[in-house]
């Protein structure tokens, strides 16, 4: 919904695209009714027809391309709604003496949201997700360990097979004002300007805001006294799900140097049961699902496609094994090699380097943001979190 809502944003406000906001307002609440029979009746020809009838009126009262016209005007060039999974990030380009102009127009769209074509902005995602969850029955994995491990998460919902529904519209405006709340946003501006002008500019734009502050949900990962393991049936392709608590994460590229060792095709997993099972499938994920301060898990998922038995075992006792030892200053070079192309692949657009801040500023509020050349980590970095990670107690969804 949150992400829906975005992308509706740019259709405008009602100060911005409405010829008459209460004649708009009705009509938008009557379409959302009609959307309503038709989902519940999809064979229904009156219902159908009656979407279409109130859909051309509440288009009459509106023009879904004046908010993006008048950005444009500003200028601000190329707005788009980038979907970052846990995050969605609105982007777009200006010129500095636009800036103060660009900030009223993105603070009316904050303030004054009218969320029109909600219903052909969730439509798609949830589509996306309905095909997903049917292709990847592994899913089903993931949604055990986070109930074994984080039965609160709101990421079991996304892992469920979403319900064919239509958006209720004030439901869609308190996650609009929830999701854009500036307790839950960040601004981020990166391009030769006058910082300490804009900063001082910006301060009085956004001085207030009229939404609710929403209310604050900590989801954190409980500490197992001892191993915990659930039979998933149904999922051919064998292995299972293992999910350990992560510790406090002070230095988030260790982690990633981490998980994408744990994956390697050269890495320790796949040195130590390649002989045995040499079709290994390794998919790993941390922090996984994205909590702020990487508060979550590091999630294993492995599988045969041999059907050969017993790899969870295998792997959990292969982890505890590797964790023990010294891990050697270029053990993790061809992943940071990788990391580094990643890294300047982003930092060659600078509108790509500041979407990719604002995920790190709210993904990592703790940590400093560091824009320049990634440093290598040796294993005294790497090794602690594993070290910790894998002698705790895991969560096991094991697929039968």
């Amino acid at each position: 919904m949150a992400l829906a809502t975005a992308r509706a944003s740019l259709a405008g406000t009602w100060s911005t695209g409405s010829r008459n906001p209460q004649a708009e307002r009705e009509a938008l609440n009557k379409l959302e009714a009609a959307w309503q029979q038709q989902v519940a009746r999809p064979g229904d020809p009156k219902a159908a027809t009656n979407v279409v009838t109130i859909d051309k009126e509440a288009a009459e009262l509106s023009d879904h391309r004046m908010f993006t016209r008048v950005l444009a005007a500003a200028p601000a060039l190329q707005p788009e709604v980038l979907d970052r999974g846990a995050f969605a990030v609105f982007a777009l380009s200006t010129t500095e003496s636009a800036i103060e102009t660009v900030a009223k127009l993105l603070l009316e769209r904050r303030e004054d949201q009218a969320l029109r074509g909600l219903f052909r902005a969730w439509m798609p995602r949830l589509m996306a997700q309905s095909e997903t969850h049917a292709k990847h029955p592994r899913r089903r994995l993931y949604t055990e360990v986070l109930a074994l491990l984080m039965p609160s998460s709101p990421a079991i919902a996304l892992l469920d097979a979403p319900p064919i529904t239509v958006p209720d519209r004030d439901q869609a405006q308190a996650t609009w004002q929830a999701s854009q709340h500036p307790t839950n946003t960040v601004n981020v501006l990166i391009g030769n300007f006058n910082a300490k002008h804009i900063k001082e500019t910006l301060k009085q734009v956004f001085a207030g805001t009229n939404l609710v502050a929403p209310t604050r949900r900590e989801v954190s990962p409980s500490t197992l006294r001892g191993q915990r393991r659930s039979i998933v049936p149904g999922i051919t392709s064998g292995g299972g799900a293992i999910a350990w608590t992560l510790p406090p994460i002070t230095d988030p590229t260790a982690l990633e140097l981490a998980r994408r060792w744990l994956m390697d095709e050269r890495g320790p997993l796949r040195r130590a049961l390649g002989k045995a099972r040499p079709n290994l499938v390794i998919d790993c994920r941390a922090p996984w699902p994205m909590t702020a301060n990487g508060q979550s898990l590091l999630l294993l998922d492995v599988q045969d496609p041999n059907g050969k038995p017993g790899l969870v075992d295998e792997v959990i006792a292969i982890c505890k094994t590797i964790a023990d030892k010294p891990f050697s200053q270029g053990q993790f070079y061809r992943n940071y090699l990788q990391l580094m192309h990643d890294w300047n692949q982003t930092s060659d657009s600078p509108r790509a380097v500041a979407v990719m801040l604002a995920e790190r500023a709210l993904a990592w509020p703790s940590v400093k943001l560091d824009r320049l050349a990634l440093r290598q980590r040796k294993g005294d970095a790497v090794q602690p979190i594993l070290k910790t990670v894998f002698a705790s107690h895991p969560a096991i969804a094991e697929a039968k």
